[in-house]
């Protein structure tokens, strides 16, 4: 599985990308990005299984990030 962590905290991100181990619990891939514009990007390009969000970030909020996903999906 694949997992997206967005947040414009870089400690918050890399410490949930790296202070976890994912591999145990089947996530192969973890990719962090630093706000909804650039994981909007990234899923134009990737598929990804799991996305893990802030809500109040600059650019593009978790909330509209997630809503824009919801609208490609239907």
């Amino acid at each position: 599985m694949r997992l997206m962590i967005v947040d414009d905290d870089d400690q918050i991100r890399e410490g949930m990308a790296y202070g976890i181990q994912w591999e145990n619990i089947g996530i192969t891939d973890v990719q962090c990005f630093r706000n909804g514009k650039e994981a909007l990007d990234a899923m134009q390009k990737e598929q990804f299984d799991i996305v893990l969000t802030d809500i109040s970030m600059p650019v593009l909020s978790g909330i509209d990030l997630i809503k824009e996903v919801r609208e490609r999906k239907e």
